[in-house]
């Protein structure tokens, strides 16, 4: 990723096509679940909430003409189908409401089963395009109601999670960056001509 806001997730190009910066200025992101910063940089709650609110039409959007089985495909067996990464995007909400209301009641936060492992076993690859359309859209939507009753002092409330001092907007940046990369990620996997 690049300043400009460009996400890339293959090889770092010679230059970026979208604001011209050298291969050299681009910078590499671990999952949001790594244990180093998020290298996407603090967003601000707006564009937590914007970036939140539109991942799920905008997926819609890039799957509108996809078919069925081709989403329901694993490119390899060690990586995930579109619809499979459907699911762990909005099955990360849960953690992600569940972080927020740890740092603001002061309480303890644990996780069992790891985020990305979440959506394993759901069968989220077996529902149709539409359910899951359907699903992500009211996941979101409790989610954005719970952000929606935050104050916006509670966005600076701190404390210790994750192995560091997070605040509520660390906590809140992930997942929105979180949904871009796997948006980008959708939208390849979605218009890639399907495998033989």
């Amino acid at each position: 990723m690049v300043r400009c806001g460009n996400l890339l997730e293959e090889n770092k190009p010679d230059v970026c096509d979208v604001c011209g910066a050298i291969s050299v200025e681009f910078e590499v992101f671990g999952p949001f679940y790594a244990a180093d910063d998020e290298h996407l940089g603090q967003l601000s709650p707006d564009r937590i909430l914007a970036i939140l609110t539109q991942t799920p039409d905008e997926i819609e959007e890039a799957l509108a003409g996809g078919d069925e089985a081709r989403l329901s495909q694993k490119p390899s067996p060690e990586e995930w189908s579109v619809k499979e990464i459907m699911g762990h995007i909005f099955e990360t909400d849960d953690p992600f409401v569940r972080r927020i209301d740890a740092l603001l009641d002061k309480s303890a936060y644990s996780q069992p089963v790891p985020p990305w492992k979440t959506h394993e076993g759901k069968g989220y690859e077996s529902m149709s395009k539409q359910e899951l359309f359907v699903w992500m859209h009211s996941v979101r939507t409790k989610t954005l109601e719970r952000i929606a009753q935050m104050a916006p002092q509670n966005w600076v409330v701190s404390g210790f999670m994750l192995g560091g001092s997070r605040t509520v907007l660390d906590i809140g940046t992930w997942p929105a960056n979180h949904d871009r990369g796997h948006l980008t990620q959708i939208r390849r996997m979605g218009s890639a001509p399907q495998r033989d």
